[in-house]
């Protein structure tokens, strides 16, 4: 189902134009997660390397998502883009909109995808040591558009305090728990994008199956090395 606000087609007033449009990656620009991507992709390409993934994750999700974007890398033209978030973003490039990508992806992956969009004005991702997430986004974008103020578009609970910041909130395929946090604190969203599964599939995302799935991810390659025993976990 595809199903965007009709806002959406309108040209955009010019004081909105020169404010910049700050994009979320996973979830809203990219319906996957390109950190559960990313893992898959090395435990079916080097299982015996797939089995550091869990001492990464010890030095933290930033090291993590590093460590990963440094041995395998997704092909970015084929992520599954939400397209009508995307038809938008481009609409507002051409129009003179200055986008930025501001991602808890690490950057590597990040700048390739900025690179194969061709939109974005710059990128803000983590880098091995901060995980870009959260309030410390929010901190980062304040710091950068502090005269201005920003627009941002996000999907899940992560991105509440940077939807909370916004000049203009949007949203992108939201999970059930964002969209009543943002009811709850009366929070005005100006455009909704939505490109997703019919509803037994987005039931599954509610309920946070996914999440499931991210941290079974990662004792899949002590698994398929036959080598779940307390002394691994250890």
């Amino acid at each position: 189902m595809q199903m965007t606000d009709p806002k959406v087609l309108e040209r955009p007033a010019s004081t909105e134009l020169m404010r910049p449009l700050c994009v979320d990656l996973d979830g809203t620009l990219v319906k996957s997660d390109t950190l559960v991507d990313s893992l898959a992709l090395l435990v079916r390409r080097d299982p015996k390397k797939a089995l550091r993934a869990p001492l990464w994750a010890l030095q933290g999700k930033a090291h993590l998502k590093a460590q990963l974007g440094a041995l395998v890398s997704l092909e970015v033209e084929n992520l599954p883009y939400n397209r009508p978030l995307l038809d938008y973003l481009i609409q507002q490039h051409t129009a003179g909109r200055k986008l930025y990508l501001a991602t808890g992806a690490d950057g590597v992956l990040a700048e390739r995808i900025a690179a194969h969009l061709g939109i974005f004005e710059g990128v803000f991702a983590s880098d091995g040591r901060t995980n870009l997430t959260g309030n410390a986004k929010l901190r980062n974008l304040e710091g950068l558009f502090a005269a201005e103020g920003f627009d941002y578009i996000g999907n899940a609970m992560p991105d509440l305090p940077l939807l909370m910041a916004a000049r203009q909130a949007m949203v992108a395929n939201p999970n059930l728990r964002l969209s009543g946090a943002l009811r709850a604190r009366r929070i005005e969203v100006s455009n909704r994008f939505i490109d997703r599964a019919p509803w037994p599939l987005a039931a599954a995302k509610a309920i946070r199956v996914h999440q499931w799935a991210k941290n079974a991810l990662i004792f899949l390659p002590l698994l398929l090395a036959h080598a779940l025993r307390w002394s691994s976990l250890a």
